[in-house]
């Protein structure tokens, strides 16, 4: 079995926590879409800033 050096190690978490990021930003896209479709305007405005202020942070 190959043993996993740090950098391996870490890298491996970084994608992971990116690929967590990702997916709560396009659950909150889709939140906003779901607003929008029910004329909740403000609401779906809220949840799309939300999404883009986590894929600023990837």
């Amino acid at each position: 079995m190959m043993k996993l050096t740090p950098v391996y190690t870490l890298a491996i978490l970084l994608l992971s926590a990116a690929g967590a990021f990702a997916q709560s930003s396009n659950k909150l896209i889709r939140q906003g879409n779901e607003q929008y479709k029910k004329k909740q305007y403000t609401d779906a405005e809220a949840s799309y800033k939300k999404a883009i202020e986590k894929i600023k942070l990837l």
